[in-house]
């Protein structure tokens, strides 16, 4: 991978004398850039996790899940439109083989089993106080509002963020779907937790860099033990000099912060693809020498193998 303070030198010649918040965002912005054009080594990974049931929420870090074993099984994976198809499960039973849904994004380690109040504490002193501000329905599917003054009222409940559990205000909502969470930048992390007879039920532990929290979800077919992901890394904003970029070519990066900056120039869109296809060109070229000579059979899905509700029941 590419450490951010091997290329630093040359990344401060071409973004200029602005401050290192902005240079690490062009960093950022370069390697998204980047990392779009395919699935190079640096983006991928392998994720062994234990489940319980069968929904998955997968780590910040992971951007898309690309394959999944379930206990040691291929698993077929399917969208969330799979659930309308008329060959598949529909809402009434499951597939017969091991095949998993992509769910999209959720903000949660888990959903609400019952309506529930909040609770959020730190670990360090400074962060309390901080803002942690949840959008979602209440008991009675209303959508939750604070009244911050006479007749003023803004979307979602700040919920108190403390050293430890306190009593919430009698007057704090009673939670039964999360959809949004945002936080402020803090020193530590923040858990969000809620408490069902004296026993903490935790909903997420939000990073001190993460402001929107989001993290994929997954369904299972089936309720297994372990499930082995294949996946690609979301690429984030570097945050120091000594932080990794998940790519292998330094020049490319670099070449990709030349073609930015000629994007940004008037007239210069000619001169900016140009650098852009130079870069893309060199990544492409160092991923190739890394791959091995391998052959990936044809995979054929039988369409017979799904069984429908009348099948199933």
């Amino acid at each position: 991978m590419v450490l951010v303070n091997d290329i630093w030198k040359e990344v401060k010649k071409i973004v200029g004398n602005s401050d290192d918040a902005w240079t690490f965002t062009r960093i950022g912005d370069a390697v998204e850039l980047l990392a779009n054009k395919g699935d190079f080594d640096p983006l991928l990974g392998t994720l062994d996790i234990c489940v319980s049931g069968k929904i998955v929420t997968l780590p910040p870090e992971i951007e898309t899940p690309i394959a999944v074993n379930m206990n040691k099984n291929p698993a077929l994976g399917r969208d969330e439109l799979f659930q309308f198809h008329l060959n598949g499960p529909g809402q009434c039973g499951q597939a017969i083989r091991y095949e998993y849904t992509d769910l999209g994004d959720a903000c949660t380690y888990r959903e609400l089993a019952c309506p529930f109040q909040l609770h959020a504490y730190c670990v360090e002193s400074a962060d309390v106080g901080k803002s942690l501000r949840v959008f979602g329905y209440d008991q009675g599917q209303n959508w939750v509002r604070t009244e911050i003054s006479a007749g003023v009222f803004v979307d979602g409940y700040l919920v108190p963020v403390t050293l430890q559990i306190g009593v919430n205000d009698a007057d704090a909502p009673f939670f039964t779907r999360i959809t949004k969470i945002t936080k402020d930048l803090t020193e530590g992390p923040i858990k969000l937790v809620t408490v069902d007879e004296d026993e903490e039920v935790l909903l997420g532990v939000y990073q001190p860099y993460e402001t929107i929290p989001r993290y994929r979800r997954i369904q299972l077919s089936h309720c297994v033990s372990q499930v082995r992901i294949k996946f690609r890394r979301r690429t984030v904003v570097p945050r120091s000099r000594y932080d990794l970029l998940p790519l292998h070519s330094n020049q490319a990066v670099i070449m990709m912060l030349r073609a930015m900056k000629a994007y940004d120039t008037p007239g210069g869109f000619a001169e900016g693809e140009a650098f852009e296809a130079t870069a893309v060109r060199w990544l492409s070229e160092e991923q190739i020498t890394r791959n091995p000579v391998v052959a990936h059979p044809i995979q054929v899905t039988d369409a017979a193998s799904i069984s429908d509700c009348d099948q199933l029941n």
